[in-house]
């Protein structure tokens, strides 16, 4: 799910002005922000929403971005990641896995393979054995890894089938970062499969970035939506691991565009290692460094 920061960006990029926005927000919300706070939050990636102001732009984003999936189904997802943060793990996972039979039961079911409703199921039960690959990994569960790994890319395989099906014969407008994060998910089924210190060197992490064309997705994706800092950042870890250094020159060029604050390579985010602590950008930023790329962009 997009981030706070990413959907104030995205209503900004209809054209409204600040008044504009501010006359949306005061439309679906009884409390009034000020245009400060909701600035803040437009210019600062690190900075955390308020919930009076993350539940308000989640209630205008919807408006204007709604999901193209069926509510019920969504209603799913979310019992599933209320499920999956729950802190009795014996209980936790015994009430995942009666969602998990109920997902299934569907999915082999009478639902039709090639709507969404079957392509967010399927996202569904592939979001189930994508998280359980790395308790698998940090336990040493080999065998049920690799069946979660399998299973996981099945599944989200499918729901991206299902999902270019219904854009191709049905017309049914989806946008382009639902398939972009699939893409994504099924990168991470990979990556995640593997302890940190074999990443940078593993083949066939680096021949499923090739045959996937996940970077000229993410090319794509912030040829749409330059703020996406996130998707930037992706695009220079996995150039960096694939060492090219043309994508991360543009790649590092592509999150400096969508934040100046990415010109401090220390810079970080709560939660994310800022690009000189990670090991995944350590080529990179040899790359960044010998052309000297953020004097270029500084002064640019």
């Amino acid at each position: 799910m997009p981030s706070t920061y990413n959907k104030i960006h995205r209503l900004k990029a209809q054209g409204w002005t600040w008044p504009e926005f501010l006359a949306e927000i005061a439309r679906v919300s009884v409390h009034s922000i000020d245009e400060k706070t909701l600035y803040s939050n437009f210019r600062l990636p690190h900075r955390k929403a308020n919930k009076l102001l993350e539940e308000t732009i989640n209630q205008l984003h919807e408006q204007y971005f709604p999901s193209p999936f069926p509510k019920e189904v969504e209603g799913l997802i979310t019992l599933y990641n209320h499920l999956a943060t729950a802190k009795n793990y014996r209980t936790q996972e015994d009430d995942i896995e009666f969602l998990n039979r109920f997902v299934l039961a569907e999915l082999h079911g009478d639902t039709p393979q090639y709507d969404l409703r079957y392509a967010r199921l399927a996202w569904l039960a592939a979001n189930i054995e994508f998280d359980r690959i790395s308790y698998c990994r940090d336990n040493g569960l080999l065998e049920k890894l690799s069946q979660s790994q399998a299973l996981a890319l099945k599944w989200f395989q499918q729901a991206k089938h299902a999902i270019t099906h219904c854009q191709q014969f049905h017309k049914i407008n989806v946008a382009p970062f639902v398939i972009y994060k699939l893409t994504q998910n099924m990168l991470a089924c990979h990556l995640n499969a593997m302890p940190s210190a074999h990443r940078l060197d593993n083949h066939d992490l680096k021949r499923f970035i090739d045959s996937s064309d996940y970077i000229s997705e993410t090319k794509h994706m912030l040829a749409l939506e330059p703020f996406q800092w996130g998707i930037a950042r992706n695009g220079l870890r996995f150039s960096s691991l694939l060492k090219n250094a043309h994508d991360c020159d543009y790649f590092y060029r592509a999150l400096v565009k969508a934040n100046k604050h990415f010109l401090n390579l220390n810079y970080q985010i709560p939660g994310v290692l800022s690009l000189e602590e990670s090991d995944d950008f350590q080529w990179a930023l040899s790359v960044i460094k010998d052309n000297h790329l953020t004097t270029i962009l500084e002064n640019s």
